[in-house]
C-alpha cells in the first residue's frame, strides 16, 4: 500500500498523471495533512538528486573543458596569428607547441599560416622596392641627380663648394627621403594583423585612474564583505595585482570567481589581470558580463578596458571602432574626451 502510495506521488511530481487525476489527488492531498508532507519530503528528495546530477555534471563538464584547453584543443585561428606574432603567454606558447608536437595536421596549420605571413610579407617588400624604384625615376627623370654643370668643371680633387652634393650622396638622400616617405604613408598597410600599440600604452592606465575603483573606496567595500572566507580571497587576489604579480593575480581571480562567479569587484579585476598578461580576449569577456549585469558601478570603465583591449587585438579595429562610437555616444562616459582623441587616429 505504501508503495503504491510512493508511485503515485512520484507520478505527481513527474507530471505523468491525466488532468482528471492531478485534480483528484490535488484534492485529496488538501484533505490529507499526512499526504500532503508525504508529497513535500517526496519533492525535497528528487530537487536533492535533480541538484545532485546537476553537479556532477558541471564538474564533468568543466573538467573536460580543463582537459581540452590543456591539450590545445581550443585554440583557433586567432591564436594560431597570436602565435606567430608573439601575442600568446609562455603558458599558451607550450600549450599550443606541444599539440604541434602531437597532431601532425595542426601543426600544418600552423605552417601554412606562418607561409601565408610571409608571402604577405614578401609582397608588400615587393611593392616598397617598386614604389622606391617608382619615387626615384621621377627624381631623376627631373634632373634631380644630373651632375651640376660646375662640378664638372672644377678639378677632381677639388672640395665641391657648400650647398652642392655629389651625386652618390644626393642620390642615396633621395632614395632615403623616398624609403621614408613611402614607410610612413604605405608601408605598414602590407603589414598583417596591426595593432595599435602607442594608441594603447597612452590610454591604458589603471594605477589611480580607475573611477569607479579608487583604492580608498574599494578598500571599504571590500572591508564590508560579511564572508571572512569570501573577504581573504578577494583581498588575497586584489594585493597580487597591486603588487605587479598579474599572472598571480589571474590564478587568484580563478579560484575567487570559481567560488563567487558574480562579484563585480573579482569580474573587473579579472579583467585587468589578463590585460596585464596580454590576454586580451579573456579580458573582454570579464567586461562583458560587467556589461551584462544589472550593476552599473563599473560599466563605463569595463567598457573603456573592453575597447583598448580590441586595440590589442590583431584584426579587431572595426570592434574597437564601436566601442568607443558607444562611448562618445553615451554623453554621460567619463572617458568621452579620450575616446574622441582615439576615433580621430583611428578613422
Amino acid at each position: 500500500m505504501a508503495e503504491e502510495r510512493d508511485q503515485k506521488i512520484l507520478r505527481y511530481l513527474n507530471g505523468e498523471m491525466k488532468p482528471g487525476e492531478t485534480t483528484a489527488f490535488e484534492r485529496q492531498i488538501s484533505l490529507d495533512s499526512d499526504l500532503e508532507q508525504e508529497v513535500a519530503f517526496h519533492r525535497d528528495l528528487l530537487l536533492g538528486i535533480q541538484f545532485y546530477g546537476d553537479q556532477q555534471l558541471k564538474g564533468r563538464i568543466e573538467a573536460a573543458e580543463i582537459n581540452a584547453y590543456d591539450r590545445g584543443l581550443l585554440f583557433t585561428e586567432q591564436h594560431i596569428q597570436e602565435y606567430l606574432q608573439g601575442g600568446l603567454t609562455e603558458n599558451e606558447v607550450t600549450i599550443l607547441e606541444k599539440r604541434m608536437a602531437n597532431d601532425q595536421k595542426f601543426k600544418e596549420t600552423v605552417s601554412f599560416h606562418k607561409d601565408l605571413l610571409s608571402g604577405i610579407s614578401f609582397a608588400g617588400d615587393q611593392q616598397l622596392k617598386a614604389d622606391i624604384q617608382e619615387a626615384a625615376a621621377k627624381m631623376e627623370g627631373r634632373g634631380f641627380f644630373e651632375e651640376p654643370v660646375s662640378q664638372k668643371q672644377e678639378a677632381v680633387t677639388k672640395r665641391p663648394k657648400a650647398g652642392i652634393f655629389s651625386i652618390i650622396s644626393r642620390r642615396n638622400l633621395a632614395m632615403a627621403a623616398s624609403f621614408l616617405l613611402l614607410l610612413s604613408v604605405g608601408y605598414f598597410l602590407f603589414q598583417p594583423g596591426n595593432t595599435y600599440p602607442d594608441i594603447y600604452a597612452m590610454h591604458f592606465k589603471t594605477d589611480g585612474q580607475l573611477r569607479g575603483a579608487e583604492s580608498k573606496q574599494l578598500s571599504q567595500i571590500v572591508a564590508a564583505i560579511p564572508d571572512a572566507d569570501q573577504r581573504g580571497q578577494l583581498e588575497t587576489a586584489l594585493q597580487a595585482y597591486a603588487d605587479g604579480e598579474h599572472k598571480l593575480a589571474v590564478d587568484l581571480f580563478d579560484a575567487y570567481r570559481a567560488i563567487y562567479p558574480k562579484d563585480d569587484i573579482g569580474q573587473f579585476f579579472h579583467g585587468l589581470s589578463f590585460m596585464k598578461i596580454d590576454q586580451y580576449s579573456r579580458a573582454i569577456a570579464n567586461f562583458d558580463l560587467l556589461l551584462q549585469g544589472s550593476n552599473p558601478k563599473y560599466k563605463p570603465d569595463a567598457i573603456w578596458f573592453k575597447g583598448l583591449s580590441f586595440l590589442q587585438i590583431s584584426g579587431k579595429k572595426e570592434e574597437a571602432l564601436t566601442v568607443f562610437r558607444q562611448i562618445v555616444a553615451s554623453e554621460t562616459s567619463p572617458y568621452i574626451i579620450q575616446a574622441k582623441a582615439i576615433l580621430q587616429e583611428l578613422e
